[in-house]
């Protein structure tokens, strides 16, 4: 399933919000919320572009890796299990 720009938008907001909410994100440095952003920016960028070369090369362990990678990324994150959060075109639906 591809991604539209929208769908995007909607979780990154969701993701801001709840990052925002943490007690441990409240207590940084504005330089330190940038790093941590770049930071974010920068592994869903990789995630994002390993996904694509998989489907591409239709090459299923790199395809498991950029899945594994997503889901690490998501839980460090948010502090939720991958299994408590659904993705839909809406966004995030956290259970």
């Amino acid at each position: 399933m591809k991604v539209t720009p929208e769908h995007d938008r909607a979780m990154y907001d969701q993701f801001k919000e709840l990052l925002s909410a943490k007690t441990e994100f409240k207590k940084m440095t504005d330089k330190q919320k940038q790093e941590l952003t770049e930071t974010l920016a920068i592994m869903h960028g990789i995630a994002y572009t390993a996904y694509n070369k998989s489907i591409e090369d239709e090459d299923e362990e790199l395809h498991q890796q950029a899945r594994d990678l997503a889901k690490n990324n998501i839980e460090e994150v948010l502090g939720i299990p991958i299994n408590k959060i659904k993705f839909t075109l809406s966004g995030l639906e956290i259970q």
